[in-house]
C-alpha cells in the first residue's frame, strides 16, 4: 500500500550449509521447506487465510494486512531456491 503495488519480495531457498544447524534445520530438505513456504506467502494474500504446512497453520483467525494492491505479492524467486526451471516460470514473477 505504501509503495503503490511497487514492492517486489526477493526470496530464495540458501545456500550456506553452516547455517542451517544454527536454526534446527537440514541442509538437504530445504527445497521442500521452500515450496512449502512460498505457498504459505501466496496463501497470506486471501482473506483470513486458512492452510496447513508443515512451516506453519493459518487458521482463519488472523488476517495480513494491508493486502497486496495487486492482489497478490511479486516474487521474484532468486538463484535456483533448488527447483526445476519449470517450477520457478510457473510459480515466480520475475
Amino acid at each position: 500500500m505504501l509503495s503503490g503495488g511497487r514492492l517486489l519480495l526477493g526470496i530464495a531457498s540458501g545456500d550456506r550449509p553452516d547455517e542451517y544447524p544454527a536454526l534446527n534445520m537440514g541442509f538437504e530438505d530445504r527445497g521442500a521447506r521452500f515450496r512449502d513456504s512460498f505457498d504459505y506467502i501466496r496463501t497470506m494474500a486471501e482473506d483470513y487465510p486458512r492452510r496447513d504446512t508443515a512451516q506453519g497453520r493459518l487458521s482463519d483467525g488472523i488476517d495480513m494486512l494491508p493486502k497486496p494492491t495487486a492482489g497478490r505479492l511479486p516474487l521474484l524467486i532468486t538463484g535456483g531456491s533448488q527447483q526445476s526451471p519449470d517450477w520457478i516460470a510457473g510459480n515466480g514473477d520475475g
